[in-house]
């Protein structure tokens, strides 16, 4: 493809493949826990978040949220445990 082709090429025949159901965050938490989870690219400048820091990230998250009286149908109780529903 050269440059004066655009993206049409590029997408005509393109396909994500992706399963009838997808669990981004089980990806993302799943496995060891100094492995890279996410790339942020926020503010300019590239941060790996290794998976453990994610963790403490979601369990934050979710405790504040727990804070404000919210109600939550799933995946995480506050003892750290992930529940992923198959």
């Amino acid at each position: 493809m050269t440059d004066n082709q655009g993206y049409r090429p590029a997408w005509q025949g393109f396909d994500w493949a992706l399963p009838g159901r997808l669990n981004m965050a089980e990806q993302a938490l799943r496995g060891p826990g100094d492995q890279v989870a996410i790339i942020d690219l926020a503010g300019g400048v590239r941060r790996d978040v290794a998976r453990d820091d994610l963790r403490g990230m979601v369990d934050g998250l979710v405790r504040y949220l727990a804070g404000q009286e919210l109600i939550f149908f799933g995946f995480w109780d506050l003892g750290r445990n992930w529940n992923f529903y198959e």
